[in-house]
């Protein structure tokens, strides 16, 4: 006898009845794809325009807010809820300190001034290293200068030097400190071109690790935009307990190129901050067109664009109905003084921020509070023509001397006298001694294990479904949105099943979601009489169902030819429906979870929502049995070996894998959220993802955190949550995507293991190196 495999497109293939071997050969040669040529880029591309028109709508609530603010009572409702929806989208911030240890590690006389090399505490164990300018000779009442510098260098690069000598010897004092994995306090470690054997950008590391301190930060519960702006804080702490500082003179000046990002956040958020100076921030980008058109005030992009810089793109600033974008950002420094700062020409006449900054300083009655910089020629351009710098260039400062002479009385004249790098370091190595500084991953290791214990303990004396409950709450905190959406099919296509009952049949599905969002999706299963209700096992994983023909085709067969049906969706930004092939710090997809970010909706609750939706299409079935439904989320992605050296610059050939936890991660999550779900398979999946903070090198994609996790739960968690429940982990990784061992795999999951034994089901989970997750699946849905 033969089966029939009926396909959609090529010729169908015979195969011997209760041949897998034959079967999975046959399977080998079907086509995943469900999307017609025509619509293919439209699909590929939905997702991307979802998530643009959020960040649209988010401008246009934006505009619609501003419009409604006639008076001065009005601009201070709107400025509060703003800086609310600011401090709540920078996430978690540590204890404010009644005062900062400083303390100075070295000292420089020079002509008409000092510098002092110091560090500041930011927290405990956290320092800050900074140069503070100081004039040479104490005034009655100086004013305090702080610098935010640029993603291109640290404190010691000569235009923060040359700001530094100038208004210090304008009688001012100039704190200039190192942002977080920039300088003395870069993360990666790569201080050389000898520290790596391969040739690397050694100059652009600090700027590419920003992608891995915001993960760890985001795991932890804050922000690299928040960390920057509480040390900026913090900053203004040392300059009020210098002798003889002008509280009522603090300026914060942020540099382009990422430094005007955390001057405006710090600036809005501490009103100790008279004055503030941002590039880049708020308005049009050196990357946007010039001149504007004349339509800029509906045309420009208020909300921004995402991509993997977490600063200019912050998580949860374009939530609906509590935005706070960068141009509201910008204005909640009114009525204080602002300098509105762009790097090159500057179309004012046409720029839609502006002329809302004059709206508002004008209905405080504080218009005169207002100016601005700029430079000449546009990014594209060379110097002389383009004004390219650093920092802050000369071209820049000079309105910025004209406004602090107006407003400050700093009569200041520009002086040069530039210093090595090596004379203004300041974690000297008594320093370290001292302080013993730690890094970033060790300090948000602690403070997560301390929060997490304590969510634990609390979950610790609750039953098994108060646990659950418990446990889909404080994750719905996180996630947002999870429910699925109502079954409607778009498109479905079936070729007729063979002569023979136990005929196969290829099923090509399009789930309509959300809006105009579609889930391709493959049924695979045998031809069966009518009334007949047969198992199903839903398939997951980041390559989408051509992940599954292309690695798991034996098994496949396994499951159909055991009469279960097979359900290989493209969940968003999976297979048919991503935007690229990568998931890497510069692909389309990073942009995608930046953005989900941005609106306050991540990539991750997007996609649980979309399984969810799966898992009720599957259920609305007649040829389904809804109580003999599993999951299987898997990966197929390469793993690094034990030895593999992890230590390796960003942005170079060859860097080891990333893990890719999406399938496993979102079996899980869809069982924790759905009680009916009979089994569980996770397949090559991340063990934890606590051990990101084990290091400064990450290996776990942006696109399946989620901020604020492990102040709550790590996937043990979730899994320990799913007993009695059949559960099979199977070849796990690590979270440097290593394979672990069986007794590694148990340490990671000693608490799963420990919920399994208390709710007397310790048969019911399976940790394993090497077992098929078909053969199981197939057990548990006898």
């Amino acid at each position: 006898m033969f089966l029939l495999v009926t396909l959609i497109g090529p010729a169908p293939f015979a195969v011997a009845e209760g041949d897998e071997a034959e079967l999975a050969k046959a399977l080998v040669r079907l086509s995943p794809i469900v999307v017609p040529d025509a619509e293919r880029e439209s699909v590929r591309d939905a997702l991307g325009r979802d998530l643009r028109t959020a960040l649209r709508r988010a401008g246009d609530e934006s505009r619609a807010a501003n419009q409604a603010v006639r008076s001065r009572k009005d601009c201070d409702a709107y400025r509060s809820a703003r800086v609310r929806n600011l401090r709540q989208a920078l996430l978690r911030f540590p204890e404010t300190p009644n005062a900062v240890r400083t303390f100075v590690t070295g000292r420089i006389e020079a002509d008409g001034y000092a510098i002092e090399n110091l560090v500041y505490e930011n927290r405990p164990g956290g320092w800050v290293t900074a140069n503070l300018y100081r004039p040479a000779k104490m005034q009655a009442a100086s004013p305090g200068i702080l610098l935010s510098h640029s993603h291109h260098a640290p404190k010691h690069e000569g235009e923060l030097q040359d700001m530094g000598a100038t208004w210090a010897r304008a009688g001012c004092y100039v704190l200039v400190p190192d942002h977080l994995g920039h300088g003395e306090r870069g993360q990666h470690g790569f201080r050389s071109a000898d520290d790596f054997a391969r040739e690397f950008r050694l100059g652009r590391q600090d700027y590419y690790f920003r992608y891995d301190s915001s993960i760890e930060l985001y795991l932890a519960g804050e922000s690299l935009l928040g960390s920057l702006a509480w040390d900026l804080m913090r900053g203004v702490d040392v300059l009020l307990a210098q002798r003889g500082i002008d509280a009522s003179r603090i300026i914060l000046l942020g540099s382009v190129a990422g430094g005007g990002d955390p001057c405006a956040a710090a600036a809005a958020l501490d009103d100790r901050i008279a004055c503030a100076v941002p590039f880049n921030f708020g308005g049009p980008q050196p990357e946007t067109r010039y001149p504007l058109p004349d339509d800029a005030e509906t045309w420009f992009d208020y909300a921004g664009s995402a991509s993997w810089e977490s600063t200019r793109n912050l998580a949860f600033s374009a939530r609906p109905g509590k935005t706070c974008l960068p141009w509201e950002i910008v204005a909640a420094i009114a009525p204080r003084r602002l300098v509105y700062g762009h790097e090159f020409a500057w179309d004012g006449e046409r720029d839609p921020v502006w002329r809302r900054l004059e709206r508002v300083w004008e209905l405080h009655d504080a218009r005169s509070n207002l100016a601005f910089a700029h430079g000449r020629g546009r990014l594209s351009g060379s110097p002389p023509e383009a004004s390219h710098c650093n920092n802050i260039g000369p071209i820049h400062r000079e309105r910025i001397h004209e406004a602090f002479a107006t407003w400050f009385g700093i009569r200041a004249t520009e002086f040069r006298q530039r210093r090595s790098a090596g004379d203004l370091v300041a974690m000297t190595a008594a320093a370290k001694e001292q302080t013993k500084p730690r890094l970033l991953h060790e300090l948000l290791a602690a403070s997560t294990d301390a929060a997490l214990a304590a969510a634990r303990r609390e979950r610790d004396e609750m039953s098994a479904p108060e646990l659950r409950r418990r446990l889909r709450a404080q994750l719905a905190e996180l996630l947002g949105e999870v429910s699925a959406s109502p079954v409607r099919i778009a498109a479905a296509e079936s070729a007729p099943a063979g002569a023979n009952s136990s005929d196969v049949v290829i099923e090509r599905v399009r789930l309509a979601t959300e809006r105009d969002l579609v889930v391709p999706l493959v049924v695979l299963h045998k031809s069966q009489r009518a009334g007949v209700r047969n198992s199903a096992v839903l398939c997951l994983t980041q390559s989408g169902k051509a992940g599954f023909f292309e690695n798991r085709t034996a098994d496949l067969a396994r499951l159909v030819r055991a009469g279960c049906i097979v359900c290989l969706p493209d969940i968003r930004d999976t297979g048919e429906t991503a935007g690229d092939a990568s998931r890497g710090q510069f692909s389309t997809s990073t942009e995608r979870a930046a953005s989900g970010l941005m609106v306050g909706d991540p990539l991750v609750a997007q996609q649980l929502r979309d399984a969810r939706t799966v898992l009720a299409y599957l259920r609305s079935r007649d040829d389904v049995d809804p109580a003999r439904i599993a999951v299987w989320g898997a990966s197929f992605a390469g793993t690094n070996a034990r030895d593999a050296n992890l230590r390796v610059p960003r942005r170079i050939e060859g860097r080891p894998a990333d893990a890719e936890p999406l399938g496993g991660m979102l079996a899980l999550l869809l069982a924790l959220y759905d009680d009916e779900i009979a089994a569980v398979s996770v397949d090559r999946g991340l063990a934890s993802f606590r051990g990101v903070l084990d290091g400064p090198f990450v290996y776990v994609p942006l696109q399946s955190v989620v901020p604020g996790m492990l102040l709550r739960a790590d996937l043990c968690d979730i899994a320990a949550a799913l007993a009695p429940r059949p559960l099979m982990l199977c070849r796990l990784v690590d979270a440097q995507n290593r394979a672990l061992e069986v007794p590694d795999a148990l340490r990671a999951h000693e608490r799963t293991a420990k919920a399994y034994v208390r709710e007397k089901a310790g048969e019911e989970l399976a940790i394993a190196a090497d077992a098929s997750a078909a053969d199981w699946l197939v057990d548990q849905l006898k």
